[in-house]
């Protein structure tokens, strides 16, 4: 027996293929994405992320649960040519690859680079 609806998952397919890359080539051109990367020592977990257009005016949480982390916070520019404040926010999540005292966090700001790097004591 034929599919009902033999249609369906070619347009479902086509139009989240197309979709997907049009977010990505936008992602991309806005210069956006945030980009990670992690080390471990004996002693405790690095994470180092970076989130282009952050500053310490922004509100943002660093926080871990059941070994993972989580950053999210929310941004606000004012357009040059509008005047208009725009505000976006963000969320980052990262499965720790050991576990950690997520009262001991220490955090590191770099505003030039826009570069958060967070030691993570582990347990």
């Amino acid at each position: 027996m034929g599919k009902l609806y033999p249609w369906y998952p070619s347009l479902f397919e086509q139009g989240f293929r197309k979709w997907s890359e049009q977010m990505k080539n936008l992602w991309d051109e806005q210069g956006k994405g945030i980009r990670s990367d992690y080390y471990q020592t004996d002693q405790e977990v690095v994470v180092v992320v970076e989130i282009p257009g952050l500053s310490p005016m922004h509100a943002i949480e660093v926080k871990v649960v059941e070994n993972i982390l989580f950053i999210q916070g929310t941004m606000q520019e004012k357009g040059e040519e509008t005047g208009f404040l725009s505000q976006s926010s963000f969320l980052f999540n990262l499965l720790l690859p050991a576990k950690v005292d997520p009262t001991r966090i220490k955090t590191d700001f770099e505003q030039d680079d826009g570069v958060l790097t967070l030691r993570l004591p582990k347990v």
